[in-house]
């Protein structure tokens, strides 16, 4: 799902000349929108790695640095994902 708030917008709008059955010509004539905008935003919201859409992003499996050298009695340890793409890192206990 598009979360920035203009690829929120055009989402809907898309949604709405599918809905229509209009081509996109006549749905952006008939809303007073570029037909050439619509399009691309179209094209843009169909790609799999438009923002927000589902896909693949690389990730690797790192150690914590606290489980290399842990007592036998500290809790267990951490699995952290780190997701370069985004400069982000999931720690799951």
């Amino acid at each position: 799902m598009p979360t920035s708030p203009a690829a929120l917008r055009w989402a809907t709008i898309i949604e709405s000349q599918e809905r229509s059955g209009q081509t996109v010509r006549q749905f952006a004539r008939d809303q007073g929108l570029n037909p050439n905008t619509l399009a691309w935003w179209r094209s843009r919201l169909k790609r799999p790695d438009a923002v927000g859409q589902p896909g693949f992003m690389e990730f690797s499996v790192v150690a914590s640095p606290a489980v290399a050298g842990r007592p036998s009695g500290d809790p267990e340890p951490v699995l952290v994902v780190e997701l370069p793409a985004v400069g982000a890192s999931v720690r799951i206990g």
